[in-house]
């Protein structure tokens, strides 16, 4: 029925218009932090480029193992973008290795109409123990000291410094815009429809923690169809986490084809 259902939608897209681009389709996944601690954090993003190409399709999974997965079946035909981005939000709760992977991924444009099977270099997390040497317990049931004053865990009372691992945004705002959906700091995809006379909008950002820094922001200048502007936020202790703002710039004249 999945191989049908590809099938007829390949057959609507050959009846399209079609703008042929000389481009490759690719895919990568970027990850916040290669490295961090149990109770901390952070994203994994899978970003597929068209190349200039429009995708009409895509299929697989996405997953970063128990940290967490994404079902990656999207499509598009009155307006196909040029890219997608799916993001997987984790907490680490346990210590290990954690591999972020994408099986099975397929995307089909419409310029030039085909599927392309893509894969994807892997990336890894690690998940440690806390930093923190934990509690000083050098005292005996006499209460009399033992070591000195140096710990018989851990090997030192010397106070392992914590670093803030809050990487949200308090506000996100475009100049003129309503953003879609209304900004709350949980949500990590907006969107935005602009006339194709617009050439460039001005974005604005506040982190939560102000030990956290934003990039992504400011004037921002646009193209023709669909564009990804990510706003990135990086805590403290390096954790980093993406919001997203997907500008359409709309064609005013756009060309109707009757089947």
């Amino acid at each position: 029925m999945m191989k049908k259902c590809r099938y007829l939608l390949l057959l609507v897209l050959f009846i399209m218009p079609i703008r042929y681009v000389d481009a490759a389709v690719s895919a990568n996944i970027s990850i916040s932090t290669n490295t961090t601690i149990v109770g901390n954090s952070g994203t994994a993003v899978l970003t597929i480029d068209a190349g200039g190409q429009h995708i009409g399709q895509v299929y697989g999974t996405f997953s970063c193992g128990a940290l967490g997965d994404r079902d990656l079946q999207f499509a598009e035909m009155s307006n196909p973008p040029t890219s997608k981005t799916y993001t997987i939000n984790w907490t680490a709760k346990n210590v290990g290795t954690y591999t972020c992977s994408v099986t099975g991924l397929e995307v089909g444009t419409v310029d030039p109409v085909g599927f392309n099977t893509i894969s994807v270099a892997s990336k890894k997390i690690t998940v440690v123990g806390s930093n923190n040497s934990g509690s000083n317990n050098n005292s005996n049931s006499g209460g009399q000291s033992s070591g000195g004053g140096n710990s018989q865990h851990g090997g030192t009372t010397a106070d392992k410094k914590e670093y803030d691992s809050n990487n949200e945004l308090k506000s996100l705002s475009v100049d003129g815009y309503e953003l879609n959906p209304s900004f709350t700091k949980d949500v990590l995809e907006y969107k935005l429809d602009v006339d194709e006379t617009v050439e460039k909008i001005n974005i604005k950002a506040q982190a939560s923690s102000d030990k956290a820094q934003v990039s992504g922001i400011g004037e921002v200048n646009l193209t023709p169809g669909e564009n990804t502007i990510n706003i990135r936020v990086e805590a403290e202790n390096g954790n980093e986490k993406v919001y997203k703002i997907l500008v359409n710039v709309k064609d005013l004249h756009p060309i109707k084809v009757m089947i």
